[in-house]
């Protein structure tokens, strides 16, 4: 599955590391593609993932996911 997430306040090349790391410690996240220049996250994940550990993750490093 893939979920694509608008992500608020990333403006460098460590934002992109910090909500990377954050996607990829969650458990059934194979891949995350953070583009900072388009202020959004796609997350590739299993079926059983939930989407709320992504927004908790990446809020807990300090951006926001906002709300499509």
């Amino acid at each position: 599955m893939e979920t694509v997430l608008k992500v608020e306040g990333m403006h460098c090349a460590h934002c992109h590391l910090t909500v990377a790391r954050a996607l990829m410690a969650i458990p059934g996240v194979s891949r995350a593609e953070v583009l900072p220049e388009e202020g959004k996250a796609v997350v590739h994940h299993g079926e059983k993932t939930d989407v709320r550990d992504f927004v908790k993750a990446i809020e807990a490093e300090g951006y926001h996911v906002a709300r499509a």
